[in-house]
Formats: C-alpha cells, structure tokens, sequence
C-alpha cells in the first residue's frame, strides 16, 4: 500500500480498523517495545504493551522510558491523525511524563491518550497509563508541532519510514 493509499485508508477507516492497519504497519520503536494499538481516532488512542524482562531497569521494575515512551507514541498517532486531513502531520517536540506506581514483569500497560490544546502550529495530547487492575501508574503530557505535508526534519521530508 503506498502512502497515499494508507493515508485515505486512514481516514476513512473506522477506530478499530485504523488500530489494525497502524499495528500492520508497526515498526521500529513502538514494534520493539511490543505495543499494540487498540483504538484510534482524532478524540482518542488506546494502545498497549505486556510488561517483559525487556522492559525493565536495573531493580527490576518497568524504566520509566518505556512510560515515557509508551505516551509519546499514542499522543503522536493521535495528534498525526486529527491533522491527516489537513494534509500535515504531528511531531513530538516536549514529553513531560510523570512516574506514579511501579510495575514488574508480567503486568500490562495500557495507555489512552486525548487532546487537551489545538493551536495553529501546535497541539498538545495527555496520556494515563494504567496496570491490569487499573491503577494509574504513569501520565504524559506531549506538545506537538504541526507540520505541512513535505516538511524537512533532519534533512529528510516527514513520512512513514518501513
């Protein structure tokens, strides 16, 4: 599927399907961590992440990265999403993520991410991820720039890298 194909798919699909298709498409980072996403759309993006030895640090609990990590991608498909029509794209530019319950292996992350600002140039998006009983153990706030289709970011357009 070309870009443009994914990009009309994407916008035309429902929630569950985007999910699907963007979980097709996963690589890098988010592939590595092992997250999976559940919901998409422009409102709110759900995704998550069964906790391994891969994602621990030296004590044995989750690294903060990984919640860190986890935020700033679901804040970043959701605010790349509620701009795809616009024929612009959302890159990460602050990540404030704040540390609140420790997790081990074997427990799952889930986190959901909403808008919480739109400016011109900038959105911002907040993500709480929780346990597998619900309990919240990490928030996230990302400020994205916005940027037009084309746009140059280390000497390279914004798109899709596979």
């Amino acid at each position: 599927m070309d870009f443009t194909a994914l990009v009309q798919t994407l916008l035309s699909a429902p929630p569950d399907q985007k999910a699907t298709l963007i979980n097709r498409f996963n690589s890098g980072f988010d592939s590595l961590i092992g997250l999976q996403f559940l919901w998409v759309d422009a409102l709110r993006v759900e995704a998550c992440c069964n906790v391994s030895d891969a994602h621990l640090q030296a004590y044995g609990l989750v690294h903060g990265g990984v919640y860190a990590s986890m935020g700033e991608s679901v804040c970043s498909v959701g605010a790349a999403i509620s701009v795809m029509s616009e024929n612009s794209t959302a890159v990460g530019i602050e990540n404030q993520t704040q540390f609140l319950k420790a997790m081990r292996v074997g427990g799952r992350i889930t986190a959901t991410a909403q808008p919480i600002s739109k400016h011109r140039n900038r959105r911002r998006w907040k993500a709480e991820l929780i346990d597998e009983t619900g309990d919240l153990c990490a928030t996230c706030t990302v400020t994205l720039a916005i940027l037009p289709s084309g746009h140059t970011v280390a000497g390279q357009p914004i798109g899709f890298q596979r």
